[in-house]
């Protein structure tokens, strides 16, 4: 999430790391405004700890101790997925099950949120 469930009335945009960061950070934006527009509302504060516990554990899964292959592995799209369902949008944006398993995403997949 883009907001410290300590502190909900501050977000955080653009601290990510990878060659996506610029996509990422551009999904965070789009995130943060469709909840100050009203698009939806935060979960509790416990479940929003429970969301970064997940998120922790599948970094640490799939980065490495310390995030080391951070930058190369595939979080950010799982991240951009867990973005599009707080929007109310469907994570899944190639055209075919092909595409969705074989071709990488990139900012034109998330053009028409």
């Amino acid at each position: 999430e883009c907001i410290q469930p300590q502190i909900p009335e501050m977000a955080i945009i653009g601290y990510t790391e990878g060659v996506s960061n610029l996509f990422t950070s551009e999904m965070e934006i789009r995130w943060l405004v469709s909840f100050l527009s009203g698009g939806f509302r935060l979960p509790s504060t416990k479940e929003m700890e429970e969301d970064m516990k997940k998120w922790d554990d599948y970094k640490r899964k799939h980065s490495g101790y310390k995030y080391k292959k951070s930058s190369i592995a595939a979080i950010h799209i799982w991240y951009n997925d867990m973005l599009c369902k707080d929007m109310g949008c469907i994570p899944k944006r190639k055209k075919n099950w092909l595409s969705e398993l074989f071709s990488p995403y990139g900012p034109a997949d998330y053009s028409n949120l």
